[in-house]
């Protein structure tokens, strides 16, 4: 189904949406997106549940709403513990340290919601697009963030290594489905500051010679 095309809309109902959107994102967080539908969104926002599709067309809608809004509030508040931590020392470890904790902290606080991006990741082709498009954008931000500091800027698959390592292992961490945290922040950090700054090496163009070649060299 195609979105909800969007008019001008009102103040009220601009407040309406809002208030949807608010009530969409606790249910998801604390229930899950398989367990809401469009009613229990309306009535959590104390609207009538024809309320809901004056606004939305379907329920996935509403959840890529709420989605959007999360992931550019992460980036923001990642982006200012950032610039941050840049005015203050420059020191890129510090800095990934801040990135790292910054995520911990969101994921922390929206591990239902995380779960079921997951999820839905794994079976929607819509949110597969959206979620490659935003990584390509992260991704370009950090490269950019890197040579701002003097170092040269890394490649975005470097930095894409580092937002997928860093999502991945973070949610296992606030699951509790890894051991070894405190030691495993640490390794974060630091296979974070390798990936961004540590020189590529180029493949080899000649391979070296084996034990048998090198015999046939000697007798010949």
């Amino acid at each position: 189904m195609e979105p909800t095309p969007r008019k001008e809309l009102s103040t009220r109902a601009l407040r309406t949406r809002q208030r949807l959107i608010d009530a969409a994102e606790s249910i998801f967080n604390k229930e899950g997106y398989f367990q809401t539908d469009s009613n229990k969104i309306a009535r959590a926002a104390d609207l009538s549940p024809g309320s809901f599709y004056k606004h939305f067309a379907h329920k996935k809608e509403i959840f890529f709403e709420v989605y959007n809004t999360r992931i550019q509030l992460e980036w923001q508040m990642i982006l200012e513990h950032l610039d941050s931590a840049k005015r203050q020392s420059g020191n890129l470890k510090l800095i990934i340290n801040q990135l790292t904790n910054a995520v911990y902290e969101h994921h922390s606080r929206y591990q239902g919601l995380r779960r079921d991006i997951r999820a839905l990741s794994a079976l929607d082709e819509d949110l597969r697009a959206r979620q490659k498009d935003l990584r390509e954008t992260q991704a370009a931000a950090l490269a950019q963030i890197v040579s701002e500091l003097g170092y040269p800027r890394p490649t975005i698959a470097s930095c894409l290594t580092v937002i997928l390592s860093v999502e991945r292992i973070v949610d296992c961490m606030v699951e509790g489905s890894v051991s070894h945290q405190v030691e495993l922040r640490e390794t974060l950090d630091e296979m974070v500051f390798n990936l961004l700054v540590a020189p590529i090496k180029a493949p080899a163009t000649e391979a070296p010679a084996t034990g048998l070649v090198m015999q046939a060299a000697a007798v010949n």
